[in-house]
């Protein structure tokens, strides 16, 4: 095991497909925990759930992992994992905070679509044993010496 905290940038660098903008950090701490935040694209998610395996080794367990946003870039691996892959990984807890489906349905119709998959996905992710936490400001998550202060939220009056 490494004796120090190491941040994973993924970042796609394969030539033979096109690369999209991948949001992925997977961070290892020094007794072997493991902290994901964000994950890409659904493109992204044979390349993603390749680097998880060969870094990790055998089914993957994240004992964290933040989705900072819902845009596709940060979102959709998680989601396209937990149905391509179910049962190759585990994760402890999620960690997010996403503003009301119809909130982004009249002021960013774009990414509406991401917080109602996740809606779907919570159970199969209860059912697998994750925590599903919703974090507000001020929150602190700590693993392993690692520790994330959550500065703020969403706010709906911001439009």
């Amino acid at each position: 095991m490494s004796e120090q905290v190491r941040m994973h940038f993924i970042a796609q660098k394969s030539d033979s497909r096109p690369r999209t903008q991948m949001m992925s950090f997977l961070i290892t701490t020094p007794n072997g925990k493991v902290i994901a935040i964000d994950g890409g694209n659904k493109q992204d998610t044979e390349y993603f759930h390749g680097y998880m395996e060969a870094l990790l080794g055998g089914k993957p367990h994240i004992d964290f992992w933040f989705l900072t946003h819902p845009h596709d870039d940060h979102t959709d691996v998680l989601y396209e994992m937990l149905r391509r892959f179910p049962d190759d990984f585990t994760v402890g807890k999620l960690i997010y905070n996403f503003p009301p489906f119809e909130f982004l349905d009249q002021y960013e119709k774009s990414c509406a679509h991401t917080v109602s998959e996740l809606e779907e996905l919570i159970p199969l992710l209860q059912e697998k044993g994750t925590e599903i936490c919703v974090a507000e400001t001020g929150e602190i998550y700590s693993l392993d010496g690692v520790t994330f202060e959550i500065l703020r939220t969403h706010d709906t009056a911001i439009t």
